[in-house]
């Protein structure tokens, strides 16, 4: 669904429950391997995080899924395309997963405000570890701040895509109610520059 805050328009929904599983399956395997590639690359004060280099393999449907999804954003980013969309009703082939990785945010890490390359940009909420008590209880909350609005994340968010343009200005408050680890998948989409007649990868 599409939602309107001031000037910015972005996505909220639940992913499909097989895209989910994949990804959930993915996460958990990923964070066995312990190398946290992505840290030197990423703004944010968490220790681990790592690529999910091997989507196409271990969620063959995600790719699909954002692409499609993405469109629904075209009127906020089609002006930054190099090609023109006069002629065809589908823009999907001149759109690609660029990267895509895990944050395993840990007890009182966050995320500062920042924003990322590409056209669109997402993050799934693929395990919450806590609920409305960190609200209620500790003045950091473990929200997620875009733009201008603070988004109560809580367990209740597992499953849930967050799409928008990739300027977007967003932030990852820290929680204090568990040591259990608050995973969550982030990824850019980007313009497939060889254009929809070349090999899309």
């Amino acid at each position: 669904m599409i939602y309107q805050q001031s000037n910015l328009s972005f996505i909220s929904e639940k992913i499909p429950d097989n895209v989910y599983k994949d990804l959930y399956t993915y996460t958990k395997k990923r964070r066995q391997e312990r190398t946290w590639n992505y840290n030197g690359r990423l703004a944010g004060a968490l220790a681990q995080q790592s690529s999910l280099s091997e989507w196409k393999y271990e969620c063959p449907k995600f790719e699909e899924y954002v692409i499609n999804l993405s469109t629904q954003l075209w009127s906020e980013v089609y002006e930054t395309c190099p090609w023109d969309f006069q002629q065809t009703n589908n823009v999907t082939p001149y759109i690609k997963l660029r990267n895509l990785w895990v944050n395993y945010q840990r007890q009182n890490e966050y995320n500062p405000i920042h924003t990322h390359s590409g056209i669109v940009s997402f993050v799934i909420f693929v395990d919450i570890p806590y609920g409305e008590e960190e609200r209620n209880t500790h003045r950091s909350n473990g929200a997620f701040q875009l733009e201008a609005e603070v988004l109560p994340v809580d367990k209740s968010w597992n499953g849930v895509i967050l799409m928008f343009p990739s300027t977007t200005k967003h932030a990852v408050y820290p929680f204090k109610s568990t040591i259990l680890e608050r995973v969550t998948v982030s990824g850019n989409l980007t313009w497939n520059v060889e254009g929809p007649d070349e090999e899309h990868y």
